[in-house]
């Protein structure tokens, strides 16, 4: 079996005590709830789902909440030095499918010297491959999920600095050099906390972005590592506008965009539903106002056939690639990548660059 940890707003089934969700949002507005499942090992099948258990009421002292439990059960692997994967999947999606589809994740792109614990968001995809209808359906419950995912990553940060307030301020000061304060900080240091977004994914990130500017403002908390966005269906110029994707940097110490200028979904999302350009397809619409954080890696010299909108999954040459900036490798430094300064993009070949 491969576990995988998920929060999602969809309508859960039932009400009252949940053990599965549907295909709509659930009548709460943002409620999340919170959860872990197993996965056959043939990634045909989902074999059980255990939601947290969760308890509402006004005082703080008497409730329960499923986050809590989550993320106290991934930070006990995160001390054990296992790195998580928060994934954000994209159009048409079930339940089931985007619990099956982190678990081929994270069995794609762990070790046995390298293991992840991945957690899926998933929001209310129809699940449906029926055009227009299904599409214009997703995009709408991709929108009104940020608010749901922005709370979702409040949560988690909330939590972050609550663990790291439980250590004292002796262990995270400068002055704090003992063997013991060194070894509560590695403990606490020790798994790191990533985001990969794909497809109409990255537009429920920028939804979630926008959810915790209207909480918070916009100093938004460092919560991530590594983000990565893959076939991003989502504006070209989206790290030009503050309302788009633009303070997403702050969520991460590296933002990396991985595009193919031969992506026939994202090409079909551009012609037929009245989208600008693309993010996933052509890449920023000005790579050169990017923050520095941000990498722009083209893999379309890499990418073919039916490979072309899910290459992260099934492309060898992307998922090493990915593999790599997960195990924080300098971006300049990664195999199989070429940088034109003209672009301010690297383009992935099949070719060792000059730096191997």
């Amino acid at each position: 079996m491969i576990d995988v940890y998920f929060g999602t707003n969809r309508n859960p089934l039932p009400v009252r005590d949940p053990r599965d969700f549907g295909h709509q949002l659930n009548n709460r507005g943002s409620f999340l709830r919170f959860g872990k499942a197993q996965v056959s090992d043939e990634l045909d099948s989902v074999e059980e789902i255990a939601v947290a258990p969760e308890r509402l009421r006004p005082s703080r002292r008497s409730q329960l909440l499923g986050s809590n439990t989550i993320f106290a059960e991934i930070r006990e692997s995160m001390r054990a030095g296992v790195d998580t994967v928060l994934f954000i999947h994209g159009f048409n999606y079930s339940f089931h499918e985007a619990l099956i589809d982190a678990a081929l994740l994270k069995r794609t792109y762990e070790s046995a010297e390298t293991p992840y614990t991945f957690f899926v968001f998933s929001w209310p995809s129809d699940g449906s491959l029926m055009p227009y209808i299904a599409y214009a359906n997703d995009r709408a419950d991709a929108r009104t999920s940020g608010a749901a995912l922005g709370r979702g990553l409040l949560k988690l940060g909330e939590f972050v600095r609550r663990v790291s307030n439980e250590l004292g301020p002796r262990v995270r000061s400068d002055l704090g050099r003992d063997a013991e304060a060194a070894r509560l900080r590695k403990e606490f240091c020790a798994g790191r906390l990533h985001l990969m977004a794909h497809s109409m994914g990255a537009y429920a990130l920028r939804h979630a972005v926008q959810g915790m500017r209207r909480q918070i403002g916009d100093d938004l908390p460092r919560l991530f590592d590594e983000i990565l966005l893959i076939a991003a269906d989502e504006d070209a110029d989206a790290f030009e506008h503050d309302h788009k994707m633009a303070l997403l940097p702050r969520l991460g110490r590296r933002v990396t965009v991985y595009h193919n200028r031969e992506d026939i979904p994202l090409a079909i999302s551009d012609l037929t539903k009245g989208n600008p350009d693309r993010l996933g397809a052509d890449g920023p619409a000005h790579p050169h106002l990017l923050p520095a954080k941000v990498s722009v890696v083209d893999c379309t010299e890499v990418v073919s056939g039916f490979q072309e909108h899910r290459y992260h999954k099934d492309e060898g040459v992307v998922i090493e690639d990915i593999q790599a900036v997960l195990h924080n490798e300098r971006s300049e430094q990664i195999k199989y990548r070429t940088y034109f300064p003209e672009q301010n993009s690297y383009f992935k070949t099949l070719k060792l660059n000059s730096l191997d």
